[in-house]
């Protein structure tokens, strides 16, 4: 997909439905995925890894000469690498995705996943604010 005009912000999907154990572990094995991917520098394996529609809602799609640039994967220093800590609240929601609470280094988010084949992609990913972190 490339560049276009970004779309706005959707309000985010709730659900009170926990999602099956096999669905947990695949959005699971996908944050796993994401992290070893950005750890790792490899940018365009971890594209794989969201759907288009993802790009398109948060970059407006992806340029082409972007597409050249993620091609040489560049692993990040130790020190700078990051860890999943958690997926959790895992929830089937009513159009077929899935939504759970993610957390990538200090980064907590709402995440949505869409199924694609066998497996689920991020979708669309909300930031969520650190709960330590008094609201103003």
């Amino acid at each position: 997909m490339l560049r276009g005009t970004p779309v706005a912000t959707p309000i985010p999907p709730v659900s009170n439905t926990p999602a099956e154990p096999a669905i947990v572990d695949a959005v699971t094995a996908t944050m796993e995925e994401v992290v070893a991917c950005v750890n790792a520098g490899d940018l365009q394996r971890m594209t794989a890894l969201f759907t288009d529609n993802y790009f398109y809602r948060f970059f407006g799609g992806i340029a082409e000469a972007d597409v050249q640039r993620l091609a040489t994967p560049t692993p990040l220093p130790v020190d700078l690498q990051t860890e999943l800590v958690s997926v959790d609240e895992v929830m089937a929601l009513d159009d077929g995705r899935v939504s759970a609470i993610t957390q990538v280094g200090d980064a907590r988010a709402l995440t949505i996943f869409a199924r694609d084949g066998d497996r689920y992609l991020v979708d669309y990913s909300y930031a969520l604010a650190d709960p330590a972190t008094p609201a103003p």
